[in-house]
């Protein structure tokens, strides 16, 4: 279970997310055909800069483990890290990750369920 690469943008300033590194299919195989899904930009709900955290202007970053099924659809979204907690900065983070879609991870041309990570970056 590792991660991958989509992006994420605040629509009360959260910043693109980092590229954490490799991601992973949750099949076996050594041999076997990884194409990564893909986030499909339409579908990109940025996460909103939580209201609690407005007053201190604190920055947070959030990694969020994906697990995204065979339809491309986010099934699961689990805060990993968090670097300031009791603002709301996760809640919101996986608020908006559970909106998007992807085209499918597929393991030599079969859809499969993939575990990603994403950073997201809250900037006031």
């Amino acid at each position: 279970d590792t991660p991958g690469t989509p992006a994420a943008a605040g629509k009360t300033p959260a910043s693109e997310p980092e590229s954490p590194a490799a991601p992973s299919p949750l099949v076996g195989g050594a041999a076997a055909r990884v194409a990564p899904p893909e986030l499909i930009a339409s579908t990109r709900v940025a996460p909103v800069y939580p209201e609690r955290a407005r007053r201190f202007r604190h920055r947070c970053r959030v990694t969020v483990e994906l697990l995204i099924d065979t339809s491309g659809a986010v099934r699961e979204a689990k805060v990993l890290e968090e670097t300031i907690r009791g603002f709301g900065f996760g809640r919101e983070a996986v608020r908006a990750v559970r909106q998007w879609r992807y085209t499918p991870a597929r393991v030599d041309g079969r859809p499969v369920e993939y575990r990603e990570k994403v950073v997201i970056n809250f900037v006031p």
